[in-house]
């Protein structure tokens, strides 16, 4: 089987033992401080550097009574499967340094219970923390550079009432801001949904899990390896809830969202191995149209780099970009992703307004634009750009649909409206447009484990990409590697990536799509551990 390299090799997340080691600025002894539901808060600050004398609450919680002098980069380890609640909510004043943030985390051999868990943060479906903007915030950051490490936050809400939205994790412009390895699900926004109005900072009525209001200078942050589920809890569960947005600049990466009702959206410049699914009332079960909110699966203001994503299921924008050279990154690539059975345009460009300085490069993704049984555009360029590279795409199009699904004014593709490119670098033989029924009759099809993938070495993706081993620059790193497939979950557990890249070939043909078909098998390494993320 064309995939079984992969697959092979992505039943777990394979990594030394050392990762559950705590980040190297963190010294036990020193600046590493115990919290555990066990502990009390009358335990003095040097008490509190002993997992036998824990704080039962950490500095700069709501709830914490004890004394505390802060040092820039101090480490605060929770027990796992502790439980704290809404009352405890955190306003970090103080951070670290780039090269020793604050950390707010897990040391995985402390636990209670049987087995290692994450700390709970249970908000109980309250509003605690609200602001004069009708925010209700669990962590509010005041300060940069400061990591926040696998916590498991349920019970999120929302309410008419004011109408008051939730932030889990809330800044305004703060740099450095990185939420690691969290499980967030079993939401609660009332059953009819929390209204189609807005807070004092203009955002929707919506669940929030990484939100600012004004974008950071130095893009240093990240959300990454998080689960985003929002397939549990009651009342409208996920539907209520928005991922990220609307102005954060941090990397996106090996996260895996679903059932909620937007994904990505802000001033990020890097978006990738992610598993985006099931949202903006695609399924059905919350409108979340209705509420005012816009869904996405991923947007960016600015130019970004987005690869090795998988979406599916989508009904809103799914990938959009702005490529625009003032804001700040070179130009934009698109490479190695696998979208499939969304509503929408797949890739688009340019609904901030007209740009004639952008640059894009479209690169080996697989695209379904049909198989939701409506047309939707594969690619679309909105307005005109400096210069639009298109290479080794496979698209699966209506019958009905122009060339490829593609709307450009240049040659060999039709306008319909949209803009053009100053320059247009496209060979057609590289390219492979099929119907769902010619698709179907050379084995691309949604029902298999790796969807749309080749299934033969005589498939007819296979040998006629472009070989772009000169576009593996620093930008484009993983281009000459074929695509992760994003991430996956089982229950509170991510394996990230969700197969594992094959690389392309340095000097022969590439195959054209996100896939490179492969039909060997590969023996996992061996003296590794897999790990919960």
């Amino acid at each position: 089987m064309g995939r079984l390299l992969h697959f092979m090799f992505a039943m777990a997340i394979m990594m030394p033992l050392s990762a559950f080691a705590l980040p190297s600025n963190c010294t036990v002894g020193t600046n590493v401080y115990y919290v555990s539901q066990a502990g009390a808060d009358t335990n003095s600050q040097a008490q509190a550097k002993s997992k036998s004398t824990p704080w039962k609450h950490a500095p700069y919680m709501h709830s914490f009574t004890g004394a505390y002098t802060h040092t820039a980069g101090d480490c605060f380890v929770f027990r796992g499967g502790d439980t704290w609640v809404a009352a405890d909510y955190f306003t970090i004043a103080k951070g670290g340094s780039s090269t020793s943030p604050d950390y707010y985390g897990v040391d995985q051999s402390w636990y209670t219970g049987g087995s290692w868990a994450r700390p709970i943060f249970d908000i109980q479906a309250t509003l605690p923390h609200v602001d004069t903007n009708r925010n209700s915030n669990i962590f509010l950051f005041q300060a940069n550079w400061v990591t926040v490490d696998n916590w498991e936050i349920v019970h999120g809400t929302c309410s008419t009432t004011g109408p008051t939205s939730q932030n889990y994790f809330s800044m305004s412009g703060q740099d450095g801001i990185v939420v690691t390895n969290g499980y967030f699900h079993a939401f609660e926004p009332p059953s009819s949904g929390c209204g189609s109005g807005t807070t004092g900072d203009g955002n929707g009525i919506a669940v929030w899990i990484y939100e600012s209001v004004n974008s950071s200078s130095g893009c240093d942050g990240s959300f990454d390896h998080n689960i985003v589920d929002g397939t549990d809890g009651s009342g409208a569960q996920g539907y209520e809830t928005i991922v990220y947005d609307p102005a954060p600049c941090a990397a996106i990466s090996y996260n895996v969202v679903h059932d909620v009702c937007s994904g990505f959206g802000g001033n990020f410049t890097q978006a990738d191995d992610n598993l985006i699914a099931n949202f903006g009332g695609a399924l059905g079960k919350f409108d979340c149209g209705s509420q005012g909110i816009h869904a996405h699966a991923i947007r960016s203001n600015n130019d970004a780099d987005v690869y090795n994503n998988a979406i599916h299921d989508t009904d809103g924008e799914v990938i959009m970009l702005n490529p625009n050279l003032t804001s700040g990154h070179s130009s934009s690539q698109v490479y190695n992703n696998v979208l499939w059975h969304n509503v929408p345009i797949a890739i688009q460009t340019g609904d901030n307004g007209s740009s004639t300085s952008g640059t894009i490069e479209i690169y080996n993704n697989t695209i379904d634009c049909d198989s939701d049984g409506g047309f939707g555009s594969c690619i679309r360029f909105e307005h005109n750009l400096a210069s639009i590279t298109l290479y080794n795409e496979h698209h699966i199009i209506a019958a009905s649909a122009p060339l490829g699904g593609v709307c450009l004014t240049n040659a060999p593709f039709s306008g319909g409206g949209c803009g053009s490119a100053g320059t247009f670098t496209y060979n057609a033989a590289n390219n492979l447009f099929q119907t769902q029924a010619q698709a179907a009759s050379t084995g691309y099809t949604n029902s298999e484990q790796y969807v749309f993938s080749p299934s033969s070495s005589s498939s007819p993706t296979v040998g006629i990409g472009t070989n772009s081993t000169s576009m593996c620059n620093s930008i484009m790193t993983f281009l000459c590697s074929d695509t992760t497939y994003g991430s996956s979950q089982s229950g509170g557990t991510l394996t990230a990536p969700a197969a594992k890249a094959v690389a392309r070939p340095v000097s022969t043909a590439w195959d054209a799509g996100a896939y490179l078909f492969a039909s060997t098998t590969v023996v996992p390494p061996t003296g590794l551990a897999a790990i919960v993320q």
